[in-house]
């Protein structure tokens, strides 16, 4: 069985629209279900991550059989291939650092409020302010200790 390797310009393709795809997910609050994050993407691929079928249809293969004009006209617009892969490995740095940042965001969220809850606690004991009442507050109390 020959297996065929997908086009460097259809992955770059591919990269480019799962990038928007994930941007448009993570606008809509990490919804999935949602409108906005509808975009189809550019490529299928098996469960073995190989392109498929429908990637070398006659109607994507007529896509790389095109007049250089074209072709000149499109790369002009989109940039080289080096000019687009720098873009999307920039891209995706700045995806990792946005989502490292909102999650550290939300850690020291989570550790802010469980301290500023456990303090308020204590406060509020030490202050007698909390729902257990001392009984014998007013009351002397008397220490015995046994001697043997």
């Amino acid at each position: 069985m020959a297996v065929t390797e997908e086009p460097i310009l259809s992955r770059l393709d591919r990269l480019d629209n799962l990038l928007r795809q994930l941007e448009e997910i993570r606008r809509c609050n990490g919804s999935p279900k949602s409108s906005c994050a509808s975009t189809p993407s550019s490529g299928t691929f098996t469960s073995e991550g190989q392109a498929s079928s429908v990637e070398f249809s006659p109607n994507s293969l007529e896509k790389h059989c095109r007049p250089i004009d074209r072709v000149v006209m499109e790369t002009g617009v989109k940039g080289t291939v080096m000019e687009r892969l720098d873009r999307i490995e920039a891209h995706v740095l700045k995806l990792e650092e946005e989502l490292e940042a909102e999650k550290t965001r939300e850690e020291e969220g989570d550790k802010k409020a469980y301290k500023k809850g456990l303090k308020q606690f204590v406060k509020q004991i030490v202050r007698g302010k909390g729902t257990h009442k001392n009984k014998h507050k007013d009351k002397t109390r008397t220490h015995f200790c046994l001697v043997t």
